[in-house]
């Protein structure tokens, strides 16, 4: 045989065994990349739903709307937990605190205030000045009160039922100290 034959053959050869290494080589790199894609997140607990944190403990969570602007805040204030809700100057929030559960609302035209306590529950709606408006609650003795006042709080008016029934209506000048209609209605005797 010739010698270049055998040297060409040999080369030949050489840069077959070079090209298959290297490709050799590749696959193994691709196949470890594709077991590392497969066991990384079992091995991380993606795959175990059952295992998946029960809890999730923060101190607040603020959710921000599209523009990053707070939304939803749940947060302690004073030791107790309050939900508010923020939209374009309106807020709305639920607050727990003091064997007291209450919601309130407010907007550009007012305030209102909703709430149950060992007193007993209650509605209290202002203006946007926030001092005339009106409540309306029931005590814990079950006595049903309304109270309308006025922002200047030259008027007033108070009707009240008590424990035995009897009705009172007042209209007050608080400015005066004088009561300007008082008026007190006993239960009418029931008929048997």
């Amino acid at each position: 045989m010739n010698r270049s034959v055998e040297s060409s053959d040999f080369q030949a050869l050489a840069r077959r065994l070079d090209r298959l290494e290297t490709s050799a080589r590749r696959w193994r790199v691709v196949a470890a990349g594709a077991v590392c894609a497969a066991v990384l997140p079992w091995g991380l607990g993606l795959g175990r739903p059952s295992d998946a944190p029960a809890d999730l403990t923060v101190k607040s969570l603020v959710m921000v709307d599209g523009a990053g602007l707070p939304a939803a805040t749940l947060q302690f204030e004073g030791g107790s937990p309050v939900l508010t809700l923020t939209q374009g100057g309106r807020h709305a929030s639920l607050t727990l605190a003091d064997g007291s559960a209450g919601v309130a609302c407010s907007g550009p035209n007012g305030v209102a205030f909703a709430g149950v306590s060992e007193t007993g529950a209650y509605f209290n709606a202002r203006g946007n000045d926030l001092l005339g408006g009106v409540f309306v609650g029931v005590s814990a003795d079950r006595v049903p009160m309304v109270t309308g006042y006025s922002s200047n709080m030259e008027s007033t008016f108070a009707a009240e039922i008590d424990a035995k029934g009897s009705a009172t209506f007042k209209l007050a000048d608080p400015t005066r100290g004088e009561t300007q209609l008082p008026m007190a209605v006993a239960p009418a005797a029931r008929p048997d």
